[in-house]
């Protein structure tokens, strides 16, 4: 809100006045690319995917929660949180902000799905980038990522690499690059 932002603008006049360096924490709460929820009122039908090991088969799960993997909904978090600091503080306030800081990133609002628990993130782009990559089907070989097997440790890495190289360029590069544009530093956990 204006009020908000122009509270926010006070303080860091103030930290410019004793000499404190200051940085934007870009989320309300945990984790960052919730945007306090306008993310997923923006876009009520996005859902996050994982890959679970039933015992037998890969099965494809999915909630209904900001999805970290898309870039429609990650620009807006930009859009919503970063441009609205950047357009709502003062002049003078935003010159002296130093950068943003990102919380870890969310998947499924950051519970529920991990390695031990017996799922791992997917997003079907993956698939297409392992076809193009390794011209593969990786639905094929996506037991080797729950199971030893042949050739599990290439399946994996490959995968993993992947789904990597996908959130850095939809989260972390988009951030990223929206700083630099802007001349703030960025930095994340």
């Amino acid at each position: 809100s204006k009020e908000y932002l122009d509270i926010v603008s006070e303080v860091i006049l103030y930290a410019k006045e004793i000499g404190m360096e200051f940085w934007i924490y870009d989320e309300n709460g945990w984790p960052s690319g919730y945007a306090d929820g306008q993310v997923l009122k923006k876009f009520p039908d996005s859902k996050c995917e994982w890959l679970e090991w039933t015992g037998e088969k890969v099965e494809i799960r999915s909630y209904n929660e900001f999805n970290t993997f898309c870039r429609d909904e990650m620009q807006f978090f930009i859009d919503y949180t970063y441009e609205g600091y950047r357009k709502g503080l003062l002049q003078e306030a935003w010159n002296y902000v130093t950068g943003f800081f990102s919380d870890e990133v969310g998947f499924l609002n950051g519970h529920g799905v991990s390695a031990n628990k017996g799922g791992i993130p997917w997003c079907e782009e993956v698939r297409e980038r392992y076809k193009k990559l390794y011209h593969k089907d990786i639905c094929e070989q996506w037991h080797l990522l729950f199971i030893d097997g042949e050739g599990y440790e290439q399946v994996r890495y490959r995968y993993w690499e992947i789904l990597t190289d996908v959130l850095t360029e939809s989260f972390y590069r988009s951030i990223n690059d929206w700083c630099s544009t802007h001349g703030k530093k960025h930095t994340a956990h």
